[in-house]
Formats: structure tokens, sequence, C-alpha cells
């Protein structure tokens, strides 16, 4: 079976801070497009309102939810004309 990893993906990304922060091979390193995270806001009693910024998530941290991408690589698409091969094989 095919390994679809999320550095083949064409939904991943890397930014020069997370780079320079984890380092150039570090799982950690790439964010996915499709897991963006609206700014909000929550109401606490104590401390007032509370302001969550958006952002992107790691996209270790998407892999291991099931509700997510998930380890089967649901959202998986191919960054290169040569992962076709293996999109077809997966659907």
């Amino acid at each position: 079976m095919s390994q679809y990893t999320c550095k083949d993906c064409r939904h991943s990304f890397r930014t020069v801070s997370l780079v320079l922060a984890h380092g150039f091979n570090s799982p950690y390193s790439r964010q996915c497009r499709l897991s963006y995270r609206e700014a909000h806001s929550v109401e606490d009693p104590v401390i007032g309102v509370k302001h969550i910024p958006g952002g992107y998530e790691n996209c270790a941290s998407y892999r291991i939810r099931e509700r997510d991408c998930g380890p089967t690589a649901q959202y998986w698409q191919p960054r290169a004309k040569q992962g076709l091969f293996k999109l077809i094989v997966k659907e």
C-alpha cells in the first residue's frame, strides 16, 4: 500500500517562522490549508472577553483525528503529477 505523506499533499505548506522554530524536516514545520480555524471570542465571567486568534493547524495534529483528515489521508491530493497514480489507487 502506498504511503500518503503530508509533504506530498497539495494542501500542506511551510512558513519561514515554523521552519526556523522547528527545523526543516520536522513534522511540525508543515501546516494544512484545510485546517483553518476562524478567530472568535469567548466570554469568561472571571477575566472578561478572551479573543482567540484564527490560524492553521500543524499537519501532524490534523492527521491524528478521524473527523479531520485522519490516518487514512481522507483529503490527500497530490502536489505533483507523479502522485496522480497514488490518488487513483487510493480512490
